[in-house]
């Protein structure tokens, strides 16, 4: 059961996302789909993208392999040239902001009623950054000095 990535499908793969995880639509700037043994998975999604920044979403479980993550950082390099990448996640439950951390992506403030209308931990969202810099070392990419 190897997975691989659907590309140049975007409004297929964010309908999918949009319909299975019962989210409202929104406009979508790049979509990349998860497949499993021929049917969508999980899904990447960039919205909000200024030419620099781009936000990042993740719809599936279980669906992320090492391969994965470093072509999806690859398209935002070379396709989408961010210098920064942004993603928001719950605060409750913490085991998401900690997983975080181990992509690279450093804490950057937190967002109030972000989830939600009350201060409750649940409705809070911890905002993290990835860098550039960072989004090569998970593209895996070699950065040389020019002489």
């Amino acid at each position: 059961m190897s997975k691989g990535l659907l590309i140049d499908c975007d409004n297929v793969v964010a309908s999918w996302a949009f319909a299975t995880h019962n989210r409202i639509p929104m406009k979508v700037d790049r979509a990349l789909g998860v497949v499993e043994d021929g049917k969508l998975v999980g899904a990447f999604i960039f919205t909000c993208y200024n030419g620099v920044n781009a936000e990042l979403s993740y719809y599936g479980k279980d669906s992320i392999t090492r391969g994965i993550v470093r072509q999806v950082a690859r398209l935002a390099l070379y396709e989408l040239n961010l210098a920064r990448c942004t993603i928001t996640v719950p605060k409750r439950p913490a085991f998401l902001v900690k997983k975080v951390g181990k992509f690279y992506f450093r804490f950057e403030g937190i967002q109030r009623r972000f989830y939600g209308p009350t201060d409750a931990p649940k409705h809070t969202g911890c905002r993290f950054v990835l860098f550039r810099e960072d989004i090569e070392k998970l593209a895996s990419v070699k950065v040389g000095k020019a002489a």
